[in-house]
């Protein structure tokens, strides 16, 4: 049931355009995710689910206050109508890519090492699943995801004009989790 939780919520997240629903959505994901590594019953795919929720618990509080201070900026959380926020924000737009590049598990970052340990150690229990979620998990939402933030960070400028570049305490809220 996990694994059909998580292809009807990837499927959801391909035609979202509403920032927090997408966020929510990536919980859906990670939550199947966690499932699938406690229902296999391998005490080294339980260890990476409990690794997994302190990871996800971290980005995901980044980026529900990235999406926050897009609406504070721009006034609207839809991906169709925020754009440009690298040219008005540059502060926020550094802390997005990076965000980013950290959710979808870009070599280096917690996120890829769970992913890794995970498929070293689900290719044992099933090799078809374990290449159907690689296909889900290293190509089609990291593609997703960096392409829905390549609109809101780089994509055309936003009819409204954003807004200003954060205070110091919104920095160190987004930033805190980070580091």
């Amino acid at each position: 049931m996990s694994f059909v939780g998580l292809i009807e919520a990837s499927i959801r997240l391909l035609n979202q355009v509403d920032l927090k629903r997408i966020v929510a959505l990536t919980t859906v994901i990670e939550t199947n995710w966690l499932l699938i590594c406690l229902s296999v019953g391998s005490s080294d795919l339980e260890a990476i689910g409990l690794a997994l929720v302190f990871v996800h618990a971290a980005t995901t509080s980044i980026e529900f206050s990235m999406v926050e201070f897009v609406y504070k900026l721009s006034g609207t959380r839809s991906v169709l109508a925020v754009g440009g926020l690298s040219a008005s924000s540059p502060q926020l737009a550094s802390i997005g890519w990076l965000t980013c590049l950290i959710t979808i598990g870009l070599p280096g970052t917690s996120i890829f090492s769970m992913k890794f340990l995970f498929f070293t150690a689900f290719i044992k229990f099933n090799i078809i699943l374990a290449f159907f979620l690689f296909i889900i998990f290293f190509l089609v939402l990291p593609v997703f995801f960096i392409r829905i933030w390549l609109l809101v960070l780089s994509g055309p400028a936003a009819s409204s004009g954003l807004g200003n570049e954060l205070t110091l305490a919104e920095l160190a809220v987004v930033l805190v989790p980070i580091c």
